[in-house]
């Protein structure tokens, strides 16, 4: 951890994000969660704003800022903390430092994980559309390839599976080794069903589990933070 401090100051960063990995990979369930732990830490590397709530490094005074706008809701707080660091124009970086994590045992507790996940992935890129259109790329994806397609999807894979899926899950297989050499494991064979069941099939229950949040706490999950982005706060912190 002394190390990862000290990488952090070197940095400078005001926020870090850190790769968070399985602490148990025996059963079925736990290793493809390892290998799709594996891949996604590598995008932190260019996206280092998906902060998780299993570790953040930062200095008090940023996180206390990024508090301080934070909506508090449970769904996606995590990656809500780096938003709102990246918002306010936070020196956030990466640190390649492991820090380990209890996953889901069985395929019950994963299912209600991903709901979890799911709930918090709709509040980020539906609810605040608004907020996040500085990252296109990244609203396009979720709102218009995840939710928007997500019922002709489902309709398309039962119609196309024997003459479609084949082919398209060597190539995602192919893809998804190459893309991910550095974290290589026989487990990407297998991925692709593991992905695709919960990209087609999940968002449906997320929804549905973000309107029953809603629906109790009686708020949207709004972001507290603008479309306008506030002076550097980095700057203020150095003096």
């Amino acid at each position: 951890m002394a190390t990862a401090i000290a990488a952090a100051e070197d940095g400078p960063a005001d926020i870090c994000s850190v790769k968070v990995l399985p602490t148990e990979r025996a059963k079925v369930v736990e290793a493809l969660q390892d290998i799709e732990y594996d891949m996604s830490m590598m995008s932190r590397h260019f996206r280092p704003w998906t902060t998780s709530g299993a570790c953040i490094i930062a200095k008090r005074d940023a996180m206390q800022h990024v508090l301080e706008r934070h909506s508090h809701w449970f769904p996606g707080e995590d990656m809500e903390t780096g938003r709102i660091a990246a918002h306010c124009r936070m020196r956030v970086r990466h640190i390649d430092f492991k820090v380990y994590t209890d996953v889901p045992e069985t395929w019950r507790a994963l299912f209600r994980q991903r709901r979890m996940w799911w709930a918090g992935n709709f509040r980020h890129v539906v609810v605040n559309f608004d907020r996040n259109l500085r990252m296109p790329v990244w609203v396009l994806y979720y709102v218009f390839l995840v939710y928007a397609l997500a019922a002709g999807k489902v309709h398309h894979l039962l119609g196309a599976a024997l003459y479609v899926m084949p082919p398209l899950l060597l190539i995602y297989t192919a893809i998804s080794v190459l893309a991910n050499w550095q974290v290589r494991s026989r487990w990407m064979i297998a991925y692709p069903y593991y992905s695709l069941l919960q990209s087609a099939v999940m968002p449906f229950f997320g929804v549905i589990y973000y309107f029953r949040i809603a629906w109790k706490r009686r708020t949207l999950g709004r972001y507290l933070i603008g479309f306008r982005r506030p002076p550097a706060y980095a700057r203020d912190v150095a003096r």
